[in-house]
């Protein structure tokens, strides 16, 4: 007995072969049938006449027809959804890009002048600590100020740039998710990157801050205040530091999780991906069985 099946699992799919000898040559009979007379082909009725009418030349059919309107309109769809998407990011980015700045500058402006302060009273711990957080924050409002655009940003550029070309619905999709799925990829790299070297380094100055808060002696010429002060701060910030890592190899970034949220939304997997290799490695068994024996083959791809 010859036995073929076909077996598509999700992404993998097998061949499996089986062919199984029977011991008993007494029990094969073989049994046939005459086929049944084949009908000759009826005549057309006298006086009706049938004809076709063939669609013209280089014009589609109906069916190419409604398909390709179907498709058009999907993408005009797709385009205007995606369209309202990018709108909503570029808004969050332009409101963050005004107050941002702003909040940047009233925290120097409240920081720095306290360091400042905090130096002339003879505490430069203190004061290296306010006037560190001042310039930092405002460093940053700066460059939010002066920065291009977020990723959402990019992936809106990458939209408008194509609409700007007068390209199709489609070809405006297609420019967009690019962009999106690169995007998502880079930040996916970096926080695989940044989050445990983030981690490492808070938890050396997590240690550091115990060692220099639970030492009975002194380290150089600080004060028992300013070493306490300053293994507070190393506790705090080493904390911060490895919680913030984790976060970062644990949780996607908004953009990856946008990207993830867009794509089983609209079932739509983006562009550039490609199809998964196939596993070429044939796997062979061969069993026993009462008066002949089990063969299979598999090969998944």
């Amino acid at each position: 007995m010859l036995k073929a099946r076909w077996r598509n699992p999700g992404l993998s799919s097998a061949f499996f072969l089986s062919l199984c000898a029977a011991g008993a040559p007494s029990a094969a009979r073989a049994q046939t049938a005459s086929p049944a007379p084949e009908s000759p082909p009826s005549a057309p009725e006298s006086g009706r006449v049938q004809t076709t009418q063939d669609p013209p030349h280089g014009e589609p059919s109906g069916g190419g027809r409604v398909s390709n309107d179907a498709k058009t309109a999907a993408d005009a769809v797709a385009a205007a959804r995606l369209e309202s998407t990018m709108a909503y990011y570029r808004e969050q980015m332009q409101s963050y890009r005004v107050w941002a700045p702003l909040g940047g500058a009233a925290i120097a402006a409240a920081a720095i002048p306290a360091g400042v302060v905090l130096f002339d009273k003879g505490q430069p711990f203190a004061g290296g600590i306010a006037l560190g957080t001042g310039i930092g924050v405002a460093a940053g409002a700066l460059l939010v100020a002066l920065s291009s655009g977020s990723p959402m940003g990019s992936v809106g550029d990458a939209f408008y740039e194509a609409r700007k070309r007068g390209e199709s619905d489609a070809a405006v999709v297609e420019a967009a998710e690019r962009a999106w799925k690169k995007q998502a990829d880079e930040a996916r790299r970096g926080r695989r990157v940044g989050g445990p070297i983030l981690s490492i380094v808070g938890a050396a100055a997590l240690g550091t801050g115990v060692w220099f808060a639970v030492t009975p002696d002194r380290i150089g010429n600080l004060s028992s205040g300013e070493q306490a002060g300053i293994g507070a701060a190393l506790i705090f910030g080493g904390s911060l530091g490895v919680l913030s890592g984790l976060q970062h190899i644990c949780f996607a970034t908004p953009v990856e999780s946008s990207w993830e949220e867009y794509k089983r939304h609209t079932g739509r997997a983006g562009v550039g991906l490609q199809p998964r290799k196939a596993d070429v490695t044939p796997r062979l068994a061969v069993v026993p069985t009462q008066g002949g024996a089990y063969a299979s083959a598999a090969l998944s791809f």
